[in-house]
């Protein structure tokens, strides 16, 4: 498997976030899923599917 690596510099966020805007605009969804379930994997392990993230809510009431 070949990749594909691109390194560019920016002179300030808003070039960088133009640039980081036109290449999800040309992202199919299939692609932008992968890319969001690689991320979820990061943040919440391998399991991030099959487990509930929120364990307990709890909540209550105040006299305001």
């Amino acid at each position: 498997m070949t990749r594909d690596l691109r390194v560019e510099l920016f002179n300030s966020f808003e070039e960088e976030n133009e640039a980081e805007y036109r290449r999800r605009a040309g992202m199919t969804v299939e692609e932008r899923l992968a890319q969001f379930a690689v991320l979820q994997a990061r943040m919440w392990g391998e399991d991030w599917g099959n487990k509930p993230i929120v364990k307990v809510a709890t909540w209550e009431r105040v006299d305001w």
